[in-house]
């Protein structure tokens, strides 16, 4: 008995040694709902006209997707650390991993981190995704998310976009093979700067990718841009030039947020744009954070212009411009610091809103951290 108390003893001390240079925190979060959706009448055959209630895992209409993480530091003296993330996403309501069942899909780097600020290497949140915050209420989740477009059963219809792959897909917000920068903050200011190797055999420049975003904070004031372009695989041409400024400001009874993305040359499915290519993107949204402790109240109205004359989908009406948007309202109730429930509504409007798989949405959920 004395051996084995000694033997923790000692176990305890080193542990303590350890401790002083090196930490590693298990961090995560669960968050499911179940929603009602109403698809428009025009949406694809077997789906228009529909309604269908499900239980999602926060990355649909939740606050946040589920995850689990492990976060490293450590101390390599004169104010440097070596750093490390590893974040694996997983939906709540199958059990299954998300992000196409990567291991760890959502963030996966490594790094060092002190003065000079933040130099890391891996799987990464773009800098334009992580800038987009600041203009929505909703924390980028639940049913005012700015940046969830819409279904229509056949191709996406985008809102704000943050596309981080060169396949035809709009939804990306995470880049592989990416070095990431980040600066010191400086009087309020923080920049970030990410490029993507595009690792094409035979053409580095194919693939690749520059990401930039750029913050500033002042009392009840934050602003922020983004800026990115890549290079397709396929033919090597830039694609996906994406152009955003953000802002909010509090005036104590509640924060009000705006955002403005101009995008040029989206890749995109064939079905969305006859070439493959949606030439010109232009989105805004308004929206207000309410706190009315213990409540939170949550809206905004996000809209979307296709200016492209070209424009081609046989969901929604060929060889014309048109408009989607979404009014969305919230609300979340803090059990506790950790813990909260929500609810909220969401209602697509614009040209297209008959168009699409979630033309009325509403749901109720909960989301824990830990």
């Amino acid at each position: 008995m004395k051996k084995s108390l000694l033997a923790l003893a000692v176990l305890g001390t080193f542990g303590g040694m350890a401790a002083a240079q090196t930490s590693v925190t298990l961090y995560g979060i669960v968050d499911a709902n179940i929603s009602r959706f109403e698809a428009g009448d025009k949406a694809a055959p077997g789906i228009a006209g529909t309604t269908v209630t499900r239980m999602n895992d926060g990355t649909t209409n939740g606050i946040n997707g589920s995850r689990w993480g492990l976060r490293g530091s450590e101390d390599l003296g004169g104010g440097t650390r070596a750093i490390f993330t590893l974040e694996s996403g997983f939906n709540i309501d199958t059990g299954n991993s998300a992000q196409g069942g990567r291991l760890f899909g959502r963030q996966a780097f490594v790094g060092v981190a002190g003065g000079f600020g933040q130099l890391t290497l891996g799987r990464h949140n773009t800098p334009v995704w992580n800038t987009m915050a600041i203009a929505d209420p909703f924390g980028q989740g639940q049913v005012g998310n700015v940046a969830g477009g819409f279904e229509t059963g056949r191709a996406p219809l985008p809102l704000f976009i943050a596309p981080a792959t060169n396949s035809a897909s709009l939804g990306g917000v995470r880049n592989d093979n990416s070095v990431n920068y980040r600066t010191p903050n400086f009087d309020g200011f923080v920049g970030e700067f990410q490029y993507r190797l595009g690792e094409t055999v035979g053409n580095v420049s194919r693939g690749r990718q520059f990401n930039m975003g750029a913050t500033f904070t002042s009392g009840p004031l934050s602003l922020g841009a983004g800026y990115q372009q890549e290079k397709t695989v396929g033919t090597g041409a830039t694609r996906n030039k994406v152009t955003m400024v953000v802002g909010s400001f509090d005036l104590g009874v509640a924060r009000l947020h705006a955002g403005l993305q101009s995008n040029r040359d989206l890749e995109v499915p064939t079905a969305l744009a006859s070439d493959g290519l949606l030439n010109k993107h232009t989105v805004y949204t308004v929206g207000a954070t309410v706190p009315l402790a213990p409540f939170t109240i949550l809206a905004n109205y996000t809209t979307a212009t296709f200016e492209d004359p070209q424009l081609v989908n046989n969901v929604v009406t060929p060889t014309r411009e048109g408009t989607v948007g979404k009014f969305a309202l919230g609300a979340q109730y803090n059990l506790s610091r950790r813990s909260i429930l929500y609810t909220g509504f969401s209602m697509a409007t614009g040209d297209f809103k008959d168009s699409v798989t979630e033309k009325t949405a509403v749901n109720v959920g909960v989301r824990h951290a830990f």
